[in-house]
């Protein structure tokens, strides 16, 4: 999204709705990204615990819930602009 200033925004009144509008669903979309993944890995990993399957992947969705979600849950509150950011963040406060 371009930044304009005040008197500039007659001129470009029409290209700033479109620009905030897909910009507003693509914060939506991903203010609901990280609540969706949280709540999919707690269900996997209960559902993997639960039966008591020994498959390869136990091991692999228990650790990714151990070692991302408590901390994404955190992250997430700082609004970072970085994805990359948000998933260091969130394993190091998760290993906290």
């Amino acid at each position: 999204m371009r930044v304009v200033r005040r008197r500039d925004a007659f001129f470009f009144r029409s290209y700033d709705k479109k620009a905030v509008s897909l910009h507003r669903f693509d914060s939506r979309l991903l203010a609901w990204s990280w609540p969706v993944v949280i709540i999919a890995s707690a269900v996997a990993v209960n559902v993997v615990v639960a039966n008591e399957s020994q498959t390869a992947i136990r091991p692999a969705l228990v650790l990714w819930f151990l070692l991302v979600c408590p901390g994404m849950a955190f992250v997430r509150l700082l609004r970072m602009t970085s994805i990359a950011v948000e998933i260091a963040l969130g394993i190091g406060l998760s290993l906290a």
